[in-house]
């Protein structure tokens, strides 16, 4: 499933502006909610990315898209020994 930024705020953005013939002025407070997400998602995405070019280790819902640098970090952090018996 995609991780989609700002669905729910767009969605009533869009609703508000059929609502009312798309006349931007009386939906105001929705664009500008919207923008202030779609705002905040950029800012979150360059975080992520300096975190990432840094080599720090980011979990969560891109933990499968580890670099091999980051990759290798957790593997010495947690090494795994296999004991033959």
């Amino acid at each position: 499933m995609f991780n989609v930024s700002c669905l729910h705020e767009m969605a009533i953005m869009f609703a508000c502006m059929k609502k009312n013939e798309f006349k931007e002025v009386k939906c105001s407070e929705e664009i500008e909610t919207f923008n202030k997400c779609h705002m905040e998602h950029i800012e979150l995405k360059k975080l992520a990315k300096l975190r990432e070019e840094s080599g720090q280790v980011v979990t969560g819902n891109n933990a499968r898209k580890l670099t091999t640098k980051q990759l290798n970090q957790l593997l010495a952090k947690y090494p795994q020994y296999n004991e033959e018996l």
